[in-house]
């Protein structure tokens, strides 16, 4: 019996997914959160890019990746206080990120199941940051 790598389903974009996550959660309070959450993203594209190889462009594995990277933008507009461009451009990338993952989401599940209730919350998470910081902006 052979003991290599190719008998067992070894669930390799789990792990990125949780090493990036475990990255971004370590390091946010260390370094710079924008440094960091670049980072993260890097990683996350990292796994996207295996996600598709693996199963596919339109996978769930890939929705999820999608959103954890939609997570990063909403991540950073939590308490930003920066140029109003970057903000916008931030809040940009997390709406496009999200909306991947719905699409993708929405497709597979045909519109069922509560994979697809979450992402529209944290989707709404981020318009309420986004939208939170605008008015105390402004004042």
């Amino acid at each position: 019996m052979k003991n290599d790598e190719s008998n067992f389903d070894i669930p390799y974009e789990r792990i990125f997914m949780e090493y990036a996550y475990a990255y971004k959660i370590f390091y946010m309070r260390l370094n710079s959160l924008s440094q960091t959450l670049e980072e993260v993203r890097n990683l996350y594209s990292q796994t996207l890019n295996f996600t598709n190889k693996k199963y596919g462009q339109k996978s769930l594995a890939s929705a999820a990746v999608y959103r954890n990277i939609g997570n990063t933008y909403t991540d950073i507009l939590l308490g930003f206080t920066g140029n109003i461009d970057l903000k916008i451009y931030f809040f940009n990338q997390g709406i496009i990120n999200y909306n991947k993952s719905i699409k993708i989401t929405s497709t597979i599940l045909q519109n069922k199941g509560s994979a697809l209730s979450t992402l529209l919350f944290v989707k709404g998470l981020l318009y309420e940051y986004a939208l939170k910081m605008t008015a105390h902006m402004r004042h």
